[in-house]
């Protein structure tokens, strides 16, 4: 996946390109081509939050994971979103918040 089908994946509006640039400066072009999960989970963690907290209306508690599992859940879905497993972002963060009270 590259940096461009990324940015299109995530939506990244004109107002958000800069600061999308601004992540992507972070890695060489040789880093994003091997391992796209790397901005992926930046902009994981920047969108989502991290470590990962949310409230589970079900349980009716609070939800905070610790940041090692938190980088663990944002890398297995970083790889999920790299094999295309999501249509979209919305497709995606359905799965995800389906996915967290579970981890």
């Amino acid at each position: 996946m590259t940096p461009d089908e990324i940015k299109d994946f995530f939506m990244i509006s004109q107002k958000e390109l800069s600061s999308f640039e601004e992540m992507k400066s972070k890695y060489t072009e040789e880093q994003l081509a091997c391992n796209p999960e790397l901005l992926i989970v930046d902009l994981l963690k920047k969108s989502y939050g991290f470590p990962i907290s949310f409230f589970d209306e079900g349980k009716e508690e609070n939800i905070n994971l610790s940041e090692k599992r938190s980088q663990e859940v944002y890398e297995s879905f970083a790889k999920n979103i790299i094999m295309g497993d999501y249509e979209d972002l919305y497709d995606f963060t359905q799965d995800l918040t389906a996915a967290l009270p579970t981890e």
